[in-house]
């Protein structure tokens, strides 16, 4: 059971049990031959959604639905990892010196509720997001590098930054910068997760969100982008990865993405009737060190810790050899990546140079050092204390660590890191835009680090971020990405350990299931053939 979930309303029951009961009653459409195909698809997740604000979004699934039902300037395809407009009539003109983006709508956008998407709703959504500037959310991606924005007239908006930003346009991408209905949405403070006021595929009613149990969306007669193909999805929430395979089996549910055990998804990619889509772009999964705490802004504790460090058998004790180890921060699909933690602390554990760490951080030869690794108990998959203890054993074994192990239910685990509480602890990260850069601002930038409980701060790194920002060359942006993940390094600020890889399971009358280059499920292309 999850830690803070409401008892249902007798109101809310009798909408759970008419949703269940139109999921077993689909309707259908006449299709060309006379086909039909299916008006509602269920989607089974075992995730959860912690706001469905845009301004407050940090997540991976609520940036699903953001996805879905929020339009922004430009957005990704379902397929493809070309930018392309979305509200916007066309791709800015920008200024020669990177500095001013000029963007001009598309004409007659409306909101779901049917009032205007003009230039001032942009740039009332964009100032909404400084204004609030919720702690632990991406503002930062925006408020870092945005000067200004203006609407001189009803279609056009005008962009300033700071300073140039090769980045700049995929951040727009990003649910951040989604557009909000000004007249549902308050800049005073962010909505409750009932509320979904946009432009996307979908719309969702109040009446259709049930905390902790489902999400109806439904096809928005306004979309900015067209019509999706399916007019309904019901999205239901499952205890554990267990349940949501049982149920996908079952043919209870139409689709299963995010997230199952290794195991499970090996046995499902197995099952010859479900479809396996994928893999798609995962999380890379880390040990964050917060470098204000008292204990770990200690570096040669951090890098002692390092050096006892084995992937391979994290990856063999939690995940039966199924993810990719890690020895960078930036995923290894990006040419610039670069192992730069093997190179440096090697590939399996060396206690004699844990020793010296130690020896080097004030620590007397034969002491024990107690420490405390944290981790969420309902976030990251029933793997996760597999993998917190292979980790929790391992520095034990070196006979110079005492180690707690300690967990927390994600909703407590995500407030406590980013209020600095954590000095040792498991994190997880999905890329929000297709560019490495965003495998550093977030992470070692002076204002992005504080969203992952690091707190590292350094004038010559963020000088680093800020020119490979400014750098058009593809090859002198790779050395600079290459010289940020030496940095990290050398200065041990994180433990990178694995990366994973996203699959969607469904029913073989199920058709377009797509993750995009940040692999979001698309289920505007979705189809149900009955």
């Amino acid at each position: 059971m999850r830690i803070g979930r409401k008892p249902l309303s007798l109101l809310a029951i009798a909408v759970v049990l008419a949703l269940i009961g139109a999921a077993c009653s689909t309707k259908t459409n006449t299709g060309g031959g006379g086909g039909t195909t299916a008006t509602q698809i269920v989607w089974g997740t075992t995730d959860s959604e912690t706001s469905n604000d845009p301004a407050k979004c940090y997540e991976f699934f609520c940036g699903n639905i953001m996805q879905e039902t929020y339009s922004r300037l430009v957005s990704y395809p379902a397929q493809g990892t070309t930018l392309q407009p979305d509200a916007a009539a066309a791709l800015p003109t920008i200024t020669p010196d990177g500095l001013k983006y000029t963007f001009t709508l598309k004409d007659g956008l409306k909101f779901s509720d049917g009032s205007a998407l003009d230039a001032s709703a942009v740039k009332y959504s964009i100032d909404r997001v400084v204004k609030l500037n919720v702690s632990g959310s991406a503002a930062f991606l925006i408020t870092d590098t945005l000067k200004s924005i203006e609407a001189p007239d009803a279609k056009t908006v005008v962009i300033t930054l700071k300073h140039p930003d090769a980045s700049f346009l995929a951040k727009l991408s990003f649910n951040i910068a989604s557009i909000v209905n000004p007249k549902v949405l308050t800049d005073t403070g962010v909505a409750p997760n009932n509320t979904i006021a946009g432009s996307g595929f979908y719309k969702m009613d109040t009446g259709n969100y049930i905390e902790g149990q489902s999400i109806q969306l439904d096809a928005n007669p306004n979309a900015v982008a067209g019509q999706p193909k399916t007019k309904t999805i019901l999205i239901k929430f499952y205890k554990s990865s267990s349940a949501l395979k049982l149920a996908l089996e079952n043919k209870e549910v139409d689709v299963a993405f995010h997230t199952c055990l290794p195991t499970e998804i090996n046995s499902l990619k197995s099952n010859t009737n479900i479809t396996t889509t994928g893999p798609g772009l995962g999380r890379i999964r880390f040990l964050v060190f917060n470098v204000k705490d008292k204990q770990f802004k200690n570096e040669n504790l951090r890098k002692a810790i390092e050096y006892a460090i084995d992937r391979d058998r994290i990856n063999k004790d939690a995940f039966n050899g199924t993810v990719k180890v890690s020895y960078s921060m930036l995923r290894s699909s990006f040419g610039s990546y670069d192992p730069v933690f093997q190179t440096e602390y090697g590939a399996k554990p060396d206690k004699s140079k844990v020793d010296s760490a130690l020896a080097a951080a004030g620590f007397a030869a034969g002491t024990k050092v107690p420490i405390t690794l944290w981790a969420s108990t309902n976030h990251y998959g029933d793997a996760e204390q597999d993998a917190q203890e292979s980790i929790r054993r391992q520095l034990v074994e070196t006979g110079r660590f005492t180690v707690q192990t300690k967990t927390e239910d994600w909703d407590a685990y995500k407030a406590d890191l980013k209020d600095g509480k954590f000095g040792f602890f498991m994190l997880g990260w999905f890329p929000d835009y297709f560019d490495p850069d965003d495998y550093f601002g977030p992470f070692v930038g002076t204002s992005g680090s504080p969203s992952q409980g690091s707190f590292f701060s350094d004038p010559a790194v963020d000088h680093q971020i800020a020119a490979e920002e400014a750098e058009t060359n593809p090859t002198a942006r790779d050395t600079i990405f290459k010289a940020l993940q030496k940095v990290i390094a050398d200065k041990a600020l994180y433990v990178p350990l694995w990366e994973e890889s996203e699959y969607v399971f469904s029913q073989k009358n199920v058709s377009g299931a797509a993750l995009d280059v940040t692999s979001f499920l698309r289920v505007e292309v979705l189809t149900k053939s009955s």
